[in-house]
């Protein structure tokens, strides 16, 4: 049997992809009474709902607070793997006894360099004045620096690359040719299963504090993240507010982080900003969305769009990268730099009511599709780590 040691330092970051995923493989391990030791940064506490208590008894548990320490475990001869669920966590110098299991949910920043509208993400005029001129001087310094990180394991002898989509797979066959084919294993994202009973009490409460009627919105998330393009999708909804083609609805905007020139509408009435959501409440919020906009620029898999369809939430999405792979046909498209495109699908979903059913409809098998394939993945990407 293989001795197994999983890094838990991905799962301590808040409010990230590559958090939920390690968190919910190592729930999934321990469900399945895998075997294995973890290791963790005592000093990193940001994800709230990340809990070393819920480890079996048979689970040695490091704290490693340096690089160094996290070296010193490896060194020490007792591990056969190392798994890690980002290669964001991947600095540490392995030894060539150890086969390092190691995700690569995308390639982000060497994908996507940048984007025009990427200083307008930025809280404070200093902050948009230093992204300006970043992009304009160091416009490769992100994707540079992916490379860099991703080129410290990359030729480890024993290396073993998972990714979440064949558009990634690809992606580090385009930039990283060297690599043998064999050596990258794509098991689709795991979709941990989310509550469809809601507390009644707070959703009223929600809905009533930000008056908004269910649905009665469109929803966007993440707005604060630059990548995920939610500039572009709110101009569009402010357009169609300014002309009237939008009555009777609003705009929900989730995790906004303060930005004002996002915030910056003409229909302000029309929008309610509101800063992250607990998990609960985002799916309470996708759940009674009249439909659920994703303008990513750039997605390794996606999983957002998937909760929204299981819902029956219809979906407009960006055609850019993972999504249109993943989502299938349960999604209708449009180019996510084109305002004007994404003007459009709404003005689809608002005025056809034969297409917005067939959205819906369509979106809940592809949920349901997906969900088996997922499955099937989740179960052997268990057994290709720990067996």
């Amino acid at each position: 049997m293989k001795k197994v040691l999983f890094a838990l330092t991905p799962a301590q970051k808040l409010a990230n992809g590559s958090a939920t995923y390690t968190y919910f493989i190592l729930l999934q391990a321990i469900k399945h009474g895998k075997l294995f030791d973890v290791y963790y940064n005592p000093q990193n506490n940001s994800n709230p709902e990340f809990r070393i208590d819920i480890l079996p008894k048979t689970t040695n548990v490091f704290k490693c607070t340096t690089l160094s320490e996290v070296e010193i475990l490896l060194n020490s001869n007792r591990y056969d793997v190392l798994f890690l669920g980002s290669e964001t966590d991947s600095d540490a110098k392995i030894p060539k006894s150890i086969t390092p299991i190691i995700t690569v949910h995308d390639l982000r920043y060497m994908e996507v360099t940048g984007d025009k509208y990427r200083h307008l993400y930025r809280k404070s005029n200093f902050g948009r004045l230093k992204q300006i001129l970043l992009n304009r001087f160091y416009p490769m310094n992100e994707s540079n620096a992916q490379k860099k990180r991703i080129s410290k394991f990359i030729n480890h002898p024993k290396l073993e690359i998972v990714t979440v989509s064949n558009h990634t797979k690809y992606s580090i066959h385009y930039h990283f040719p060297y690599i043998p084919e064999e050596r990258i294993h794509v098991f689709y994202s795991p979709n941990p299963e989310m509550k469809e009973q809601f507390n009644n009490q707070k959703e009223k409460i929600f809905f009533n504090k930000h008056s908004i009627k269910k649905k009665e919105y469109f929803l966007i998330i993440s707005a604060g993240r630059w990548f995920k393009n939610s500039y572009r999708a709110i101009k569009a909804f402010d357009h169609l507010f300014t002309k009237k083609a939008m009555q009777n609805k609003k705009v929900v905007v989730l995790g906004v982080l303060g930005s004002k020139k996002i915030m910056k509408v003409k229909n302000k009435k029309s929008f309610v900003f509101i800063d992250y959501v607990s998990a609960e409440m985002l799916q309470l919020l996708l759940a009674n969305a009249f439909g659920f906009i994703y303008p990513s620029l750039q997605e390794g898999f996606g999983i957002p769009p998937l909760d929204a369809m299981q819902y029956g939430t219809p979906v407009l999405a960006s055609a850019a990268t993972a999504i249109s792979e993943v989502c299938s046909y349960g999604a209708y498209y449009f180019n996510p730099y084109s305002v004007q495109e994404i003007e459009n699908r709404i003005m689809y979903l608002l005025n056809d009511s034969s297409f917005y059913n067939s959205c819906s409809e369509l979106g809940i098998k592809r949920r349901k599709e997906l969900d088996k394939l997922q499955k099937a993945d989740l179960d052997k990407l268990l057994s290709f780590i720990f067996d």
